[in-house]
């Protein structure tokens, strides 16, 4: 199975080729804002360097939020034209989804993981769950000094929590205040292509050419 990954939503911009278990070729852009003008070509170059031609893919991979409403729709826009123009499935995941996927089995033991995104206005995206990526909540969007009592709502103060995510230097000092143990990952802030393209990969997809993918926001754009 071949899989075209990549993703737009937050500060970052990357792209991955995935054959089998393994990453053939990847790229990643840190500027923000350059999505728009730098997402198509990231992708051709990097399907050029893993030997990959659309007609050899079996499905594209692409986040659809939460993050930036402008990040989500370029992301979901190339992602849907690409699908579209070569009959291919098209199969989400969320930020949320691909930041908890992203530490290490020994980083996450017996820890919660706390994903979140820095969603502005002392506000984060976030969402639960436990050691095996098993959602403990529904994704939220809320202010940072209510993290601790939704940690309080599936947890207790045994368990460490593992935070991930550009929303876990905000947690981390509210943690700290309420007396929850808590490490910030060693992963990088921002979802990853290759760890969506290994997340996909490893559970599957559903064979629908040209399926709709609508974004996912949390909250309303504020104009």
């Amino acid at each position: 199975m071949k899989i075209l990954a990549f993703d737009a939503a937050t500060t970052c911009c990357s792209v991955a080729c995935w054959f089998d278990g393994n990453i053939l070729a990847s790229s990643e852009l840190l500027e923000e804002r350059k999505q728009s003008e730098k997402l198509i070509s990231m992708i051709v170059d990097t399907m050029v360097r893993a030997d990959f031609t659309f007609a050899s893919l079996s499905v594209i991979a692409v986040t659809y939020g939460p993050g930036s409403f402008t990040g989500v729709r370029i992301g979901l826009a190339a992602a849907r034209g690409l699908a579209m123009a070569s009959n291919l499935p098209l199969e989400g995941v969320t930020t949320l989804e691909a930041l908890a996927a992203a530490p290490s089995l020994r980083e996450s033991e017996n820890r919660i993981i706390c994903a979140s995104i820095d969603a502005r206005r002392n506000q984060i995206y976030g969402q639960l769950f436990d050691e095996n990526r098993v959602p403990l909540s529904t994704p939220f969007v809320d202010t940072v000094v209510n993290v601790p009592r939704r940690i309080a709502e599936v947890s207790d103060k045994n368990i460490t929590v593992l935070l991930v995510g550009s929303g876990s230097t905000l947690v981390a000092p509210i943690l700290h205040e309420t007396t929850w143990k808590h490490h910030i990952s060693a992963c990088k802030p921002h979802p990853e292509a290759t760890v969506i393209a290994k997340l996909v990969g490893n559970r599957g997809y559903k064979a629908v050419p040209g399926e709709s993918l609508a974004p996912f926001y949390l909250r309303q754009a504020v104009v």
